[in-house]
């Protein structure tokens, strides 16, 4: 049995047409009972080119760890450093390449390992 401060997390692959697929990680919130999806991509230059990422703000961040709150949802995309987020019981790898949406009322542990850049939109 989970305790209060403990999330389940349940981990699937997604088949995503026509992009492929895509790696999904569900945190459980004990408080709302509902799925928290954390989603990490790797996106076809096409992809990227619709959604118009180079457009996007971006973020820098040096070598840190600190906790993180969405109040909105964020979807980023990670241009240069290596990132582990740790949110619950779920810890994810981020890396460049890679396409991440966060959702709405997660919260988290960010642990920058080599500097960030990142392009992010909040929703």
């Amino acid at each position: 049995m989970a305790s209060p401060t403990s999330s389940p997390v349940v981990f699937g692959i997604d088949k995503v047409a026509p992009h492929g697929y895509q790696l999904t990680t569900r945190i459980l919130n004990l408080d709302q009972g509902i799925p928290m999806p954390i989603t990490v991509e790797k996106l076809s230059p096409k992809k990227r080119e619709t959604l118009r990422l180079d457009e996007w703000p971006i973020w820098q961040c040096e070598p840190s760890t600190f906790p993180w709150h969405y109040d909105q949802e964020e979807s980023c995309y990670i241009l240069e450093g290596e990132i582990t987020v740790t949110a619950g019981e779920q810890t994810m790898q981020i890396s460049p390449g890679d396409y991440v949406t966060f959702p709405k009322g997660l919260d988290c542990q960010w642990q920058v390992h080599s500097a960030v850049r990142k392009h992010y939109l909040f929703r």
